[in-house]
């Protein structure tokens, strides 16, 4: 298993907010851990990261950056599901002549997030796991690749 599916496989099965899975995500979403607090994507200096087990909002920002121009649903049901799609996604109503990509989590025998931040993390994080895959997607971190090692990370 890989770095990517092994935090995948750990959103897929939370109960709910953890401060442990918020530091990998923001790991893999681009924060850096100082001895001081955190640098987030843009090199400023914050005090803590964002919650993204908890906030759709912090995960949708991550979404934005990560994946420029990509959309998609959440659903705040039992359970609660998200889908990402690429910018050229279109859906068929046979669901036969489908374009470009699309990643759910939680609906149609997926298996369900605990919270809606959640289930978009999952999406997203399939997203990303499906894009570092292919060769054509640009830079990113590979499947095969750990998480980087952050300062005072014990791994």
């Amino acid at each position: 298993m890989t770095a990517l599916t092994e935090l995948l496989a750990r959103v897929e099965t939370a109960t709910g907010a953890d401060r442990e899975l918020d530091d990998a995500l923001a790991v893999v979403f681009g924060w850096q851990k100082t001895e001081i607090g955190w640098r987030d994507p843009n090199s400023v200096l914050r005090s803590d990261r964002p919650r993204f087990s908890h906030s759709i909002d912090a995960v949708l920002a991550a979404l934005k950056r990560m994946l420029p121009g990509w959309g998609g649903e959440i659903s705040f049901g039992q359970p609660p599901w998200a889908i990402v799609t690429s910018p050229d996604y279109e859906e068929s109503e046979d669901f036969v002549e489908e374009k470009g990509f699309m990643f759910m989590s939680g609906a149609y025998g997926k298996p369900p997030a605990a919270t809606p931040a959640l289930a978009l993390n999952a999406a997203l994080l399939k997203a990303k796991i499906t894009q570092a895959a292919s060769p054509a997607s640009g830079p990113s971190l590979a499947l095969d690749d750990p998480l980087p090692k952050q300062q005072g990370d014990e791994r």
